[in-house]
């Protein structure tokens, strides 16, 4: 799945210290490919048996009165109706400065069920803008940001 790879080789370089939310943790892969200092991982995550240190609705406000230093929303933002709510949890949760890196499939199979929802770099760049982040890349994970199987970035707090 070129899809995928493209994310975990842009995920090989980033050095993350700190606390580190993971939104829509899953079974908490992302620590595998991240380079660590120190840092504490929060798997949130609305499914009880995954292993999520945080059980929670997503697209509800939420407080957990503790920010992080990094955030990773990584092929989540496809399954949720309200995106908005989503992003607004996450800048919430983050310091000023905090760095948030996220993913989603685009043109690319359908992979489960509650899969709804795909946004195109520009569509992604709005809804980035609109909750408060700024110095926003996207980039590609296969093709180019017209033709893209996917997209992986970064936005910063």
């Amino acid at each position: 799945m070129p899809h995928r790879e493209g994310i975990r080789d842009y995920l090989r370089d980033i050095q993350v210290h700190g606390l580190v939310y993971d939104w829509g943790c899953g079974t908490k892969p992302i620590k595998n490919y991240l380079k660590t200092n120190d840092a504490k991982f929060v798997g949130i995550d609305k499914l009880n048996h995954v292993g999520a240190d945080i059980i929670a609705n997503l697209e509800v406000k939420q407080d957990f009165g503790r920010y992080g230093d990094f955030a990773f929303c990584l092929e989540v933002i496809e399954h949720i109706w309200d995106s908005k709510t989503l992003l607004e949890n996450i800048i919430n949760h983050l310091k000023i400065g905090g760095v948030l890196y996220f993913s989603q499939p685009y043109q690319y199979e359908t992979h489960k069920e509650d899969d709804r929802i795909r946004y195109t770099h520009h569509g992604l760049m709005q809804l980035l803008t609109e909750a408060g982040f700024s110095d926003i890349t996207i980039t590609p994970t296969v093709g180019d940001l017209e033709h893209a199987d996917g997209f992986v970035g970064s936005a910063r707090k």
